[in-house]
């Protein structure tokens, strides 16, 4: 996480929809480190590292496990008469042990280990000039830590339960694979965000009402959890507003230096997609315009890789179909209906098959 990192530049997904889309990735990636951690030759910083990022995502779970728990202790205290006197025989009744003390101390502990690298980073922006006045300025660059901090509070019960359904269904063998991620301005349809997030309403809608009913004191702790779950709707749709986001970059909050001095390597990006989509380029079917560009056929096909040799007797299903497609279609807009999004990807890599296509009528 090196903001400092020149020559690389990547957008983060445009919605809480996209984000766990891509999490849910990571997170396989990560959990799947678990059985290389103990391998031979790696150094402890590496070891570490992948604890850190299996952890990352194994904390979702685990402060799920805290709260059911917490909660039946509470409840266990409104609803079960303690037992003062074991049937052993002792000269001093058990009374119910609890240190408020150490329980302030964890929770101050927590919060720290949360807002610290927050904290930290705010004062390297705040004291580093060129930096400062890119982001806004000091009073806006507070600001924005402040919105941060509380966006922040309210995602982190939604993304618990998003991350837990991922860790469970990791663990049960679910394989959601690796599809591309949108780049745009991440509007999702509404509709789409309640189906998405009404589960997580109602948890949140249960868990208050429970909460209240089995004690204030109860309510006022889970708040901020409670809180967050019961706005997951209102909050995915914000998240992937573009006009709030204009409306957030117009006062100056929530910037980066990026936005205000963007790195050369975006700025030769973005000219390169203006040029595209003035070519038309970003219309155009990748088949049909390979199929009618030669000199861009033959640079595409230069970059690709020989297909690797398979021993006798093993086929992969995808290119076996492709390849029956193309065969068995008289033009390449037969072939391009015909082909399913996999299958065209298997084509646009293999050089045989690309080739094949090719020669199909117009």
């Amino acid at each position: 996480m090196l903001p400092g990192l020149e020559g690389s530049y990547e957008e983060s997904p445009p919605s809480l929809i996209d984000l766990s889309v891509r999490d849910r990735r990571w997170c396989q990636g990560n959990l799947q480190h678990s059985r290389i951690m103990g391998a031979s030759g790696l150094k402890l910083a590496t070891r570490q590292h992948f604890a850190t990022g299996i952890m990352s995502y194994l904390a979702s779970p685990f402060w799920l496990l805290q709260l059911v728990v917490g909660i039946a202790l509470v409840l266990q205290t409104t609803y079960i008469r303690p037992e003062y006197f074991s049937r052993d025989f002792r000269l001093f009744p058990a009374w119910p042990r609890f240190d408020p003390e150490r329980a302030l101390g964890l929770f101050a502990l927590t919060m720290g280990i949360l807002l610290a690298p927050k904290l930290f980073g705010l004062i390297l922006m705040l004291i580093d000039g060129p930096k400062r006045r890119a982001a806004g300025g000091g009073v806006r660059l507070a600001l924005s830590a402040l919105i941060e901090v509380v966006l922040s509070a309210l995602l982190a019960p939604i993304l618990m339960l998003i991350q837990s359904g991922s860790v469970f269904q990791i663990l049960v063998g679910g394989d959601t694979g690796w599809n591309p991620q949108r780049r745009d301005d991440g509007s999702i349809p509404f509709r789409d965000i309640v189906r998405r997030h009404r589960w997580h309403t109602l948890m949140g809608i249960v868990a208050g009402l429970s909460a209240f009913l089995i004690a204030t004191s109860l309510f006022l702790w889970m708040s901020p959890t409670i809180i967050g779950l019961v706005l997951s709707i209102p909050i995915s749709w914000l998240s992937g507003s573009l006009a709030a986001g204009l409306a957030l970059k117009k006062l100056g909050l929530l910037l980066i230096p990026a936005e205000t001095t963007p790195p050369p390597i975006v700025a030769h990006a973005n000219a390169l997609q203006a040029e595209n989509r003035r070519l038309g380029f970003d219309d155009g079917d990748s088949l049909l315009v390979l199929h009618g560009d030669p000199a861009l056929r033959e640079r595409h096909v230069a970059m690709l890789p020989h297909r690797p040799h398979r021993p006798r007797g093993e086929f992969d299903p995808e290119r076996v179909m492709a390849e029956a497609k193309i065969i068995d279609a008289q033009t390449i807009g037969d072939a391009v209906a015909w082909l399913r999004p996999k299958e065209r990807m298997i084509v646009l890599n293999d050089r045989a098959l690309l080739l094949l296509a090719m020669r199909l009528k117009s």
